[in-house]
């Protein structure tokens, strides 16, 4: 369906590039034709509105196709690490998943280095809110001793 809906709009914004040349054209003229040009200005608008819609459509239907996509992803990820653990060969087609076992260690290679970079961040972020307590301590210790 997003396949049918890029083809149409491809050729609505085709349609659309072509206008002011033949704006051009017909302003050129000796005695321009007004009513042309009004009827191609209509036509115009009627193609980017049409063009809106397509695009509006078709990113709508791929956000929704790739909240699809991560879904599938995360569950073929969990029977694959099922099957790892069962050491069993992958039952992950079987199940009906369209992605490959390279595909799927990547994105479990990805999720733990995601997940590494964050408690390396909540960590730091730790050490220096704990640092910035004691350091106030220290801070108060100074005044009260210049008292």
């Amino acid at each position: 369906m997003q396949t049918l809906l890029a083809d149409p709009g491809s050729t609505e914004r085709t349609r659309v590039r072509r206008i002011p040349e033949l704006e051009a054209k017909i302003l050129a003229a000796e005695s321009p034709d007004w009513k042309a040009l009004g009827s191609l200005s209509l036509h115009a608008a009627r193609l980017k509105r049409q063009f809106s819609a397509s695009l509006k459509e078709f990113q709508q239907m791929h956000t929704a196709n790739t909240k699809l996509r991560d879904a599938e992803l995360k569950d073929a990820i969990t029977v694959h690490k099922a099957d790892e653990i069962l050491e069993r060969e992958s039952t992950v087609a079987e199940f009906g998943f369209d992605f490959t076992l390279d595909e799927l260690d990547q994105a479990i290679t990805r999720d733990e280095a995601l997940e590494d970079a964050k408690d390396v961040v909540c960590e730091r972020y730790y050490e220096s809110a704990v640092d910035g307590l004691y350091d106030d301590d220290e801070d108060d210790d100074d005044l009260d001793a210049a008292a």
